[in-house]
C-alpha cells in the first residue's frame, strides 16, 4: 500500500528494517511548506521549514566503535556551523565503559592533532571548538578524509562517505552555493544574498468543549453507515486500515471537537514492533464526510495526533510527525527523525526536524 511503500523506500535508503511508516495527512488540510530531507552513504541532512539545517554523519558499518557528529547551521549570511559529537553506546562497548567521568578525547584530522574534546557529564557527548569544527568541515568534502577521536587505545572513526554530497545539499538548501561561506566549492557570490530565516508558523488551538458520555456512545447509534463511510477513506493506495475491515472491528473512540465535528479513532494495523490507529474528523450528522488525518497514529489527545514509529525493532532510530487541531481541521505541525539506524543510542542520537511550528493554546 502507499503508506507502507513510502516507508519501505525510506527504509532501504537509510538502512532501516521494514515497518509501516509515515502517516498521511488529510488532503483538505492547508499545507505548511516542509524543509529538506536528504541522505547519502553514512551522512544525512534535515533542514526545517525555518531554514535551519542539521547534517548528521556516522561511522562506517564495519567500524568497531560507533560515533556520530551533528553539524547545525542557521540560515543567513556568515553564520557559523556548530558541531557536536556523540559516542555510540547502544551496545555499551568496553571502550566506552572504560572511560573516566567527563573524559577528554584527542581529535585528529588527516593525521594532524586538533587538541582535546571534553565530553560532558554523560561521558558520551561534547561540542567541538570553533577551530576543530572548521578543520572537520574543511576536510570532509575532500577525498579520503580521516577524522577520528582517541582515548588510550580506543579510536572512534567518522566516515567521510556521503559527507560531500550532504554538505553540498546543505549549501543549496540555504542558498549558499558559490558564496565565501559555502561548505563546498566556495566562490565570490555576494554573501549578503544568502536568505535569512523564515518565520516559524503559528498554529492557534481553540479551547475544546468537553466530550460527553453521549459522544462516546455516538458510534453505536450510527449503525453500519458510519463504518462504511470510514472504510471508504482507506480503500485506495494512500492508506491502510486492515482491522477496520474485519467482521468485528475494534471499537471507535470519540472526542468532541466542536458542536458539528468529532474526532473518531480506532486501531488500524499492528506489526512486529509498531502499530497505528486511524483518526478521522467526522460530522456529527449524516453525511459524515470523514476526513482521514492519518492511518498511523501512536498517540491521540484532544488537539494533537502523533505518529511515532521505530525504524527497526532495536529502537535506535525513529520517525515522527504530528497534526494539530486549529478549529476546523488538523494541520500537519511537526515532522522529523532521530537519525540513522546506526546503534548510537536507544531512541536515536539526534533531533532532525523537517517541519516545526509554534502552537498557541487558547485560554
Amino acid at each position: 500500500m502507499g503508506t507502507l511503500s513510502l516507508f519501505v523506500a525510506l527504509g532501504i535508503a537509510l538502512g532501516l528494517s521494514l515497518a509501516p511508516g509515515p502517516a498521511i495527512a488529510a488532503a483538505a488540510a492547508p499545507a505548511i511548506a516542509e524543509g529538506v530531507r536528504f541522505w547519502h552513504e553514512d551522512w544525512e541532512l534535515a533542514c526545517d521549514n525555518t531554514g535551519i539545517c542539521r547534517a548528521a554523519g556516522y561511522h562506517e558499518d564495519r567500524a568497531d566503535l560507533p560515533v556520530s557528529v551533528l553539524v547545525t547551521r542557521r540560515p543567513g549570511p556568515a553564520t557559523r556551523p556548530e558541531v557536536k559529537l556523540v559516542l555510540g553506546n547502544y551496545t555499551e562497548p568496553a571502550a566506552v565503559k572504560a572511560l573516566p567521568p567527563q573524559p577528554v578525547l584527542t581529535m585528529r584530522v588527516n593525521d594532524r592533532s586538533l587538541g582535546a574534546v571534553r565530553l560532558g557529564k554523560d561521558g558520551l557527548s561534547g561540542t567541538l571548538s570553533r577551530a576543530q569544527a572548521a578543520a572537520l568541515l574543511a576536510a570532509l568534502p575532500k577525498a579520503q578524509a580521516r577524522v577520528s577521536w582517541h582515548h588510550g587505545d580506543a579510536k572512534w572513526v567518522l566516515s567521510d562517505q556521503g559527507a560531500r554530497a550532504v554538505m553540498l545539499k546543505m549549501d543549496e538548501a540555504q542558498g549558499r552555493l558559490g558564496t565565501p561561506g559555502a561548505l563546498v566549492d566556495r566562490g565570490t557570490r555576494d554573501e549578503q544574498q544568502v536568505p535569512g530565516p523564515r518565520p516559524l508558523p503559528l498554529l492557534k488551538v481553540p479551547a475544546l468543549p468537553p466530550t460527553l458520555e453521549a459522544d462516546r456512545t455516538w458510534p453505536q447509534r450510527q449503525g453500519p453507515a458510519l463504518l462504511a463511510a470510514l472504510r471508504a477513506t482507506v480503500t485506495d493506495a494512500r492508506a491502510e486500515c486492515t482491522l477496520l475491515e474485519e467482521d468485528e472491528p475494534p471499537p471507535l473512540e470519540v472526542r468532541r471537537l466542536n458542536d458539528r465535528q468529532l474526532l473518531v479513532s480506532t486501531r488500524c494495523w499492528t506489526a512486529a514492533y509498531n502499530g497505528g490507529s486511524g483518526a478521522w474528523v467526522v460530522n456529527r450528522q449524516p453525511p459524515y464526510a470523514p476526513v482521514l488525518v492519518t492511518d498511523s497514529a501512536s498517540d491521540i489527545n484532544d488537539t494533537e495526533i502523533i505518529a511515532s514509529h521505530k525504524g527497526r525493532g532495536l529502537g535506535d532510530c525513529w520517525s515522527h510527525e504530528a497534526w494539530t487541531w486549529t478549529g476546523t481541521r488538523f494541520v500537519r505541525s511537526s515532522a522529523g527523525s532521530r537519525g540513522m539506524c546506526k546503534l548510537i543510542l536507544p531512541g536515536g542520537p539526534w533531533d532532525l526536524p523537517t517541519l516545526v511550528t509554534r502552537v498557541q493554546q487558547s485560554r
